[in-house]
């Protein structure tokens, strides 16, 4: 259909807030139609996966962008080695994305929006595989973050070469396939505080 399969127009058609048939009552899971689609179409196919995505980057979604990685493995693979450290599909990484209401005149303001993470066994998978990656929609791009262990152009910081944990950002320009950019953002560490 129109160059794109299924999974693409219900991804774009889908409700933003599940409605009973009273028109007045939320009811069901508005992402059912999109995972039967894809449990009907397994294994997936590449083709299958780069729609899902691309529809996700169209509507800026990316709490179905997330769920979809977490219960399709294709749709977010891992590395082999984080397969192996991280074992089950419960060990996923958490991200959520605001997107804040800049001033009306545009700008980097207007495009502003708040990202937070949670890695999976990120000390282990920094020690072990020396990077953590994750993706994640906001503003219609896909970004994607990768965290990896500084080397030789980190020689004028006063800690050691690879004791750096440095994120790179990394954006999709547009839905439609432009090469990824470099992004600029400020990173903040935020703790949880523990219950004692």
């Amino acid at each position: 259909m129109e160059g794109h399969l299924p999974v693409y127009w219900a991804i774009l058609k889908r409700p933003q807030q599940p409605v009973k048939a009273d028109h007045a009552t939320p009811a069901g899971d508005p992402d059912a139609l999109v995972l039967a689609i894809l449990d009907s179409s397994l294994p997936l196919s590449p083709q299958s996966i780069a729609d899902a995505r691309l529809a996700c980057m169209t509507v800026s979604d990316n709490a179905l962008f997330v769920r979809l990685g977490q219960r399709y493995e294709a749709f977010s693979p891992r590395s082999g080695t984080d397969r192996v450290l991280l074992g089950g599909a419960d060990a996923v990484d958490i991200v959520s994305v605001e997107e804040t209401r800049g001033n009306s005149g545009g700008g980097a303001a207007a495009a502003a929006f708040d990202v937070r993470f949670s890695i999976t066994q990120f000390q282990l998978r920094m020690r072990v595989s020396k990077m953590a990656r994750i993706e994640f929609i906001a503003r219609g791009k896909l970004y994607i973050c990768i965290f990896g262990l500084c080397k030789s152009e980190c020689a004028n910081f006063v800690l050691p070469p690879r004791e750096i944990v440095v994120p790179r950002i990394f954006c999709r320009g547009s839905p439609h396939g432009t090469a990824p950019t470099g992004s600029y953002g400020r990173l903040a560490r935020l703790t949880r505080s523990r219950r004692i």
